[in-house]
């Protein structure tokens, strides 16, 4: 699969390698060029990044979004705001904790065809992707991963 990964964060070190070692080919360029070139991409940067990163990236289309940023303090969990700031149902919460092959992987989505590519994503990668619900159950995930 052709992923994007936007961070230079440890966490977007630490995901990358995991693709990379399953065999995903990851893209490079600007957040504009990974969205225009990849399946999935992933956001991996500090939230004080995310509306500069998300002008980067222009329109979506059905290109789906893993988000793995830095959870705000909010009502809404960091994967709603996402997705209403790329105006996209294609956006994930999921990669927010440091896991081991083998560990669970917390996966909210509205969309099931998005979770379903992610949750597949994260099998490939020597992980077990647990269905966690929808976006408006990832708050506390992200909490948890802030921790």
């Amino acid at each position: 699969m052709k992923i994007g990964i936007i961070g230079t964060s440890p966490r977007a070190e630490r995901i990358e390698r995991a693709l990379r070692d399953a065999g995903h080919e990851l893209m490079s360029g600007t957040p504009y060029d990974q969205v225009r070139t990849s399946e999935v991409v992933v956001i991996a940067v500090p939230w004080d990044k995310v509306d500069k990163t998300v002008v980067q990236m222009g329109q979506l289309g059905d290109t789906v979004v893993i988000d793995a940023t830095d959870a705000p303090e909010d009502d809404l969990s960091g994967a709603e705001q996402l997705a209403r700031k790329l105006n996209s149902p294609h956006v994930v919460e999921a990669f927010g904790t440091d896991a081991e092959p083998g560990d669970a992987i917390p996966v909210c989505a509205d969309d099931p065809q998005a979770k379903a590519v992610v949750m597949e994503l994260i099998r490939s990668c020597g992980y077990e992707p647990t269905d966690a619900g929808p976006l408006a159950k990832a708050g506390p995930l992200e909490k948890a991963d802030a921790a």
